[in-house]
């Protein structure tokens, strides 16, 4: 399974227009941001062994230190309050995630697809091999992930691009904090950055990643978290914690949204919802509509007790969807493997119930054994059919 506050100044930066091309597109990037004054903020949490220039109280495991303005404190805000106006007030969108294991001329095919249909994001997973159940090394391709959404970024014009989720074991954060940035400035402000604790035993053992111990992993993930969110929202950023370090760093060009939404990804009721109460602007996993609710108000109490409305954290689950053409019982499957199978009527009233546990977001999940064609008319049935029922 994969594993997954608010604070206030700005990148304090400057920078000159930026252009980036795609197949089919141009776009031309300008902007400014001028050099601001910084300050440092305390920022109350869980001290543990680290040291460094806040005299406030450590913050994830570390101490951080901010610069920044009130005014771009204000432009953050607003960009999340953009960020969850995507999805009105009691309403659900949909959105996509495709399946790496699928060539990249069907990926790239589908992913344009899913731009011009109506769908809200495309997501793509990040692993490197199949999964196998005895985390034995296991042949079969894998396209990377963060290369493809680069791809998929320059292709696109509306469907937002999100990772589902990146494995915080594969990659420093303030790498992922810059990667992201840039990618943010390729998809003129579509990214959601999806990040979680990392899982997948049999990668890290056979490309020699270490996988630390799941206390020592959440642990990892959570000062990840800290650097990844203060990067990308505030420089420079100092921070100094049990695993990682960063000192009067930048991140330049910021990105396009001036809060970039992150993601968390990941069940674990005591750890990782605590971590996405604190710095999660949505939060996901996969489960059954009624799984989701009880780890929902879970997340709520959690949110509650970081200080953070619970509506602040968009709530995002999916599953495989199969439409059958003939009537039939909707099936919900119980891990990460479930379905949702039946006829067009049966799907939209299984998703409803979804809708019902308070999920905003409904990701449909790829499969790389439909082929590709196949896969593009479910596209067009599913919007046809399926959410033309639950507007």
């Amino acid at each position: 399974m994969q594993e997954f506050a608010e604070f206030g100044c700005c990148p304090a930066v400057r920078a000159g227009p930026w252009s980036g091309r795609g197949d089919d597109e141009h776009r031309v990037l300008a902007w400014h941001s001028s050099i601001l004054h910084g300050v440092t903020l305390r920022i109350a949490g869980p001290p543990r062994h680290a040291t460094g220039g806040s005299s406030g109280r450590l913050w994830a495991g570390g101490s951080l230190t901010l610069g920044g303005s009130r005014s771009r404190q204000a432009a953050g805000k607003n960009g999340v309050e953009r960020y969850r106006a995507a999805v009105p007030a009691k309403s659900l969108v949909f959105s996509l995630c495709l399946d790496t294991r699928r060539p990249w001329q069907d990926v790239r095919s589908i992913g344009v697809a899913a731009d011009s249909d109506g769908w809200h994001c495309i997501y793509v997973p990040d692993h490197f091999m199949p999964h196998d159940a005895r985390n034995r090394p296991s042949p079969g391709p894998v396209l990377e992930a963060w290369s493809c959404l680069a791809a998929l970024a320059v292709l696109t014009r509306q469907v937002r691009v999100g990772t589902l989720v990146l494995g915080s074991t594969y990659r420093h954060p303030a790498v992922v904090a810059n990667m992201a940035a840039t990618l943010d400035q390729l998809s003129a402000g579509r990214l959601t950055l999806g990040v979680g604790a990392g899982w997948q035993t049999n990668e890290h053992r056979a490309y020699g990643i270490a996988l630390p111990d799941v206390r020592e992993r959440l642990d990892r993930f959570e000062e990840a978290c800290a650097v990844i969110r203060a990067l990308t929202r505030d420089a420079p950023t100092t921070y100094h914690g049990a695993y990682y370090a960063v000192q009067d760093a930048f991140c330049e060009p910021p990105p396009m949204q001036p809060a970039l939404p992150i993601l968390i990804g990941g069940g674990g009721e005591r750890r990782t919802l605590a971590i996405a109460a604190r710095f999660a602007d949505a939060w996901h996993t996969w489960a059954t509509s009624s799984e989701f609710g009880r780890k929902s108000r879970v997340l709520d109490r959690h949110c509650e007790a970081a200080g953070r409305a619970p509506n602040d954290v968009r709530r995002v689950c999916g599953a495989t969807v199969r439409i059958a053409s003939a009537p039939g019982q909707t099936v919900l499957g119980t891990d990460d493997d479930g379905t949702v199978l039946g006829t067009a009527e049966a799907v939209a009233e299984a998703i409803d119930q979804y809708r019902q546990a308070g999920v905003e977001e409904f990701i449909v999940r790829d499969d790389a054994e439909t082929p590709a064609a196949e896969a593009h008319d479910f596209l067009l049935q599913f919007q046809a059919e399926v959410v033309r029922q639950l507007r």
